[in-house]
């Protein structure tokens, strides 16, 4: 639009090939068009040397718009597939923190997950984070089904890693390092979403329930070393809570994801 508006300063700037009579309104924003788009010349060329070098100008801009788009978008499209990638391989480990626990008990502790973490979550998480700050707009591409968002994902992975750190009794739990190796990709994520896209939400959110672990045979901690965790991570927790507000979600919907992967009978009977 603003290089049409320029063509249209010198009612003499542009003339058709055939009669040399002044372009109209129209015909100038054609000619527009395809030099922006390099197609060549048309029916309609520039009149004298100043507006034929306005019009090179013009070109080169459109050829740089053009290889500047597509050498973007492409990028960003892989990147949002990969962060879908990154939410079903998150799904995968259970429908909530409970689940993803019980999914990953031997019967002695949490080698598996802890190793699944490692070698493949952490480093998505790692160049999810970069890909923020290469692409800032990443972050507004949302899913519109829970059981796909990776924000919840994330929420519930490190719920998870709260109940084995502080819930689970402490002859089971991993080393701490290896906790704090998985937390350590999660940290990142949550700086980057904390210093440029979400603010921390008001209210702190309620602790995760542990009834189902002790249900499922997991030896269990004193409640008061929960309790204490969950009163010393407070700032982190709001902002999970503010990373799943911002993709349109709420911490209830935490739970919801365990309807979309295990619907019981009574539920798909609602």
């Amino acid at each position: 639009l603003g290089w049409m508006v320029l063509f249209c300063a010198d009612p003499s700037s542009i003339v058709n090939t055939k009669t040399g009579a002044d372009a109209g309104h129209i015909d100038r924003a054609y000619f527009t068009g395809f030099t922006l788009f390099t197609l060549g010349n048309g029916d309609f060329v520039p009149n004298g040397p100043f507006w034929q070098l306005v019009t090179v100008v013009s070109s080169f801009s459109g050829l740089f718009l053009v290889t500047l788009s597509i050498t973007y978008l492409l990028p960003v499209l892989s990147a949002a597939t990969q962060k879908r990638q990154l939410a079903a391989m998150i799904r995968d480990l259970g429908a909530d923190p409970q689940s993803v626990v019980i999914e990953a008990w031997d019967g002695k502790g949490f080698d598996m997950l802890m190793r699944k973490i490692s070698s493949t979550l952490s480093p998505m998480i790692h160049l999810h984070a970069q890909r923020h700050l290469e692409y800032p707009i990443i972050h507004y591409f949302h899913s519109n089904r829970v059981e796909a968002s990776l924000a919840i994902g994330i929420v519930i992975l490190d719920e998870a890693l709260t109940l084995i750190a502080h819930a689970a009794a402490p002859e089971t739990r991993p080393h701490p390092s290896e906790i704090l190796h998985a937390r350590r990709s999660i940290n990142g994520l949550l700086d980057m979403l904390g210093s440029s896209y979400v603010r921390l939400a008001d209210e702190n959110p309620p602790p995760p329930e542990v009834g189902k672990l002790a249900d499922a045979g997991i030896p269990m901690a004193e409640a008061a070393e929960l309790e204490q965790a969950i009163s010393d991570s407070s700032q982190r927790r709001r902002l999970l809570r503010a990373f799943i507000e911002d993709a349109g979600w709420t911490w209830s919907d935490l739970s919801t994801w365990e309807f979309f992967l295990h619907p019981s009978k009574e539920d798909l009977e609602k």
